[in-house]
């Protein structure tokens, strides 16, 4: 084998590689989507039932703030999977879930 031919079928083989990785990691985001779907519907389903019961002890799980950094996570891999020219300023996550009762 022609030494021009064997780097052409080495950069072709690497140039598969990458679409491969590309489209396994859209498929990857893909299930994280519809996985956050599944969390964000748990996740009213269980503030409903907290709702219902009454709960009253002095800290509360705080779904609002939840819910918001799920959309959140979701717009950042929407934005990935499909850039806009224009890239807007996405507001960052809370991680704090916890409020106390007032």
């Amino acid at each position: 084998m022609h030494i021009t031919s064997l780097r052409a079928l080495c950069l072709a083989g690497s140039l598969l590689a990458t679409l491969s990785v590309q489209t396994s990691e859209k498929d990857e985001l893909a299930l994280v989507m519809k996985q956050l779907d599944l969390l964000q519907t748990s996740l009213e389903l269980v503030r409903v039932v907290a709702v219902q019961g009454g709960q009253s002890g002095r800290f509360h799980f705080d779904y609002l703030c939840t819910a918001q950094d799920i959309n959140t996570i979701r717009q950042r891999i929407e934005f990935y999977l499909e850039p806009s020219r224009a890239q807007p300023t996405i507001s960052s996550v809370s991680g704090q879930y916890r409020q106390e009762r007032r």
